[in-house]
């Protein structure tokens, strides 16, 4: 089979999801999938559930979840137990898990901070270790939620 045949074969369809009247225009910035298999989109009006069929809110059942709603997202990881791992452009990072919501921020009232409330982009290795970059610097983050901080000099020209 030539390489002609096979990009041919393997021809991929696209169609258009349209997004709810209620919800506005979204802009969507992230996508992953959950463990039951329902696509996961982070938004500038927050964070939704695709199950195939219906595109709704993803529910956050956490007593803080205002913390949240008016979040614009950058990015979304689910980790290796399951837990949703949320960047956003104007609130730092957050993690939930079994309905509870953790912020990692400067204006968080936890030991958990991340001196940003700009989180551009989260990624995981096979040890688990959460990366995070931010406007400040790379941060990683381990299964302790342990945070250690790097910072990278500027280059200079």
């Amino acid at each position: 089979m030539s390489i002609i045949q096979l990009s041919q074969a393997s021809i991929a369809r696209f169609s258009f999801l349209p997004s709810p009247l209620e919800y506005g225009q979204l802009l969507v910035r992230s996508t992953t999938q959950n463990q039951q298999g329902f696509i996961v989109l982070g938004t500038d009006s927050g964070i939704f559930q695709y199950d195939g069929f219906n595109l709704k809110p993803f529910l956050i059942n956490a007593p803080n979840k205002s913390l949240i709603e008016s979040a614009s997202i950058n990015d979304l990881l689910f980790d290796k137990k399951g837990a949703l791992w949320i960047a956003t452009r104007n609130k730092g990072l957050f993690r939930y898990h079994q309905n509870k919501l953790t912020q990692f921020s400067t204006t968080s009232k936890s030991e958990h901070v991340i001196d940003s409330d700009f989180i551009s982009e989260i990624t995981s290795d096979q040890n688990g270790i959460i990366w995070v970059a931010s406007q400040k610097g790379l941060y990683a983050i381990d299964n302790l939620l342990k945070i250690q901080y790097f910072n990278f000099p500027q280059a200079k020209d």
